[in-house]
């Protein structure tokens, strides 16, 4: 059976291009606000909680290193669990971190926030859609990797344009921001993608 609005003569798209550009849009959602935007957090967070600089730079020094020190973990449930549903922990994970980050009062609770992040970070950003474009090009691979990591540049814009500091409790805004954002473009986007 066709669609009503649809010829038989008209082409498909290819279904690992919805994947790319669901990738890229992740990328610049999850990496733009945990990553590459925290600048804009950095002298609020010093002001009112009344932390050092090199407090508050630690923090974002451990969700880097956090980060790096889980890819492998994220990889290896990557390849048994899939996907899909590693795409979609990490953006529960990252949206539950962001939410805890609006809500902290203590400097332990910064780290562990800052903790809770990387591994939303490292599970659901650029690996698994990544791992998913790996199984559906062949040909064109390099094609749906670049389209993929075009999201990075994109965040990085997003930060660049967020050049005032504000307020560091919008985190609560980016967090319910992003993990609805995330979940829509995963379930709308790449909902059918497997593994």
């Amino acid at each position: 059976m066709t669609w009503p609005f649809r010829h038989k003569s008209e082409p498909r798209i290819f279904y690992g291009w919805y994947i790319a550009f669901a990738g890229a849009n992740s990328n610049w959602l999850i990496l733009g606000l945990s990553l590459f935007g925290f600048g804009v957090f950095f002298e609020p967070l010093r002001n009112e909680m009344g932390w050092t600089a090199a407090a508050v730079a630690a923090g974002h020094s451990i969700r880097s290193a956090e980060s790096g020190m889980l890819a492998p973990l994220a990889g290896y449930l990557i390849d048994r669990l899939g996907s899909r549903r590693m795409a979609i922990t990490g953006a529960v994970i990252l949206g539950s971190g962001l939410l805890w980050f609006s809500q902290i009062h203590h400097l332990w609770e910064y780290f562990l926030a800052s903790t809770v992040i990387a591994l939303g970070q490292s599970m659901g950003a650029v690996a698994p859609y990544q791992a998913a474009l790996m199984n559906w090009f062949v040909k064109k691979r390099g094609r749906a990797i670049g389209i993929l990591q075009a999201g990075n540049v994109v965040a990085v814009v997003l930060a660049e344009s967020l050049d005032k500091p504000f307020p560091w409790a919008v985190g609560f805004l980016f967090g319910n921001t992003e993990l609805s954002l995330e979940l829509w473009n995963i379930i709308a986007g790449i909902s059918g993608f497997d593994d």
